[in-house]
Formats: structure tokens, sequence, C-alpha cells
């Protein structure tokens, strides 16, 4: 069985892209005729410590897997013509969520090191995986999601319940105080309305 943790799609909304809870497999999904395309093997052994987290880049020709295990963390690089893994980049965080700018050149992954105290954003390159300049965080990340421009990343705390909206193009960071422990994190394709689920409470709060 698998219990779904993410399910983005690429650009045409044809495919769509899940990891299982265990993170030992990804799954390419065929959306318009309900059927499974791919079971991609992840391999890993150790129990996950974290949700993992899925991303697709804009132009759907990779999906980015990340996961956080008692062992290592990782970012896995899928390619979705053959639905293997071409790139195995080792992480300095426990990833809690990725994503993809929309020109497709950056990857994001939110985390946290050691025993989550705070949190890293992590920047990365979409094609070599290679780790770029990361920003410190105040609070252990649980969600990521990025502005529709990619001019802002919006970081759900799950520990903290806020939400860290940061300015990507400068070192602002701004908290906005949310229901506890935030979870999911979602933004309308507009931009203009932040949607983010709180376990703790059962609530959305927009």
């Amino acid at each position: 069985r698998v219990r779904k943790v993410m399910e983005p799609r690429n650009s045409d909304g044809t495919r769509g892209y899940v990891m299982d809870m265990t993170a030992q497999n990804a799954f390419a999904l065929d959306t318009q005729n309900d059927a499974l395309l791919a079971k991609i093997a992840v391999g890993i052994i150790a129990q996950p410590i974290m949700t993992p987290s899925v991303a697709v880049a804009p132009d759907g020709r990779r999906v980015y897997l990340a996961y956080a295990t008692s062992q290592d963390d990782h970012l896995l690089i899928v390619d979705t013509a053959t639905n293997q893994i071409v790139k195995d980049q080792f992480l300095p965080i426990h990833p809690a969520g990725v994503a993809v700018s929309p020109d497709g050149s950056k990857v994001y992954v939110a985390g946290c090191k050691l025993v989550c105290v705070n949190g890293t954003l992590l920047t990365l390159d979409a094609t070599t995986a290679s780790v770029l300049p990361s920003r410190d965080l105040s609070a252990a990340p649980s969600g990521l999601v990025l502005a529709p421009d990619g001019r802002r990343a919006y970081v759900a705390n799950g520990r903290d319940a806020s939400v860290a909206i940061v300015d990507l193009g400068s070192t602002g960071v701004t908290k906005v105080s949310v229901s506890p422990q935030p979870l999911g994190i979602a933004l309308h394709p507009n931009g203009r309305l932040l949607y983010v689920a709180s376990f703790g409470t059962g609530r959305v709060d927009v």
C-alpha cells in the first residue's frame, strides 16, 4: 500500500508523482487514465525520520525526491523520460520540503540539522544538484512552497506555529502566525492566497 505524500504534476497535468511514506519507492502516475506508469525504486533501508518530499520541474522533464533517514539525507533527480534516477545528492540537512524555481534552474530544499532546533533553506543547481549558498531560518521547517514568480519562499514551521516568508532576492524574512503544527502548505495559482493546513487543530488558515 502507498500512503500519498505529495502529488506534484508535470506542466500539462498528464502525470503525477508520489513517494511512499517509507521512502522505498516513488511512482509515476498517468492522471488521464488513472494508471500506474512506473515504479521507481529508491532503495532506502533505514527508516525515514521525516516525511519525504516531491517536486516536478516546470517543463516536466525532471522530478526531485528529497528524504531524510536516521543514516543520511538525500536529493534524488529522476529523468521522467526514462523514470530512472540520474543523480543522488547528499544533503547537509534533514529535508522537510522541496520546490523548483519557475525557470527550472534552481531547487530549494527546506530542512533542519541535527536535533532540528533551527532551520535551513538550501539552494541547489537543478542540473548538477550542487549546493549553492544557504539561508538560516529561525525554526525547523515542515513544508515549503514557492511563489509563482519565484521571488518568495513560504516555509511552514511545524514546531513554531508560523509560516516564514523568505524574500529570495534579499535577506528579508517575515513570520506569520498560524494554527499549531502546520504541515501542508500550498499557494493559489495567482500567488495571492496561501493555504496552511495544521495538524494540531485540523484547521486550514488562509
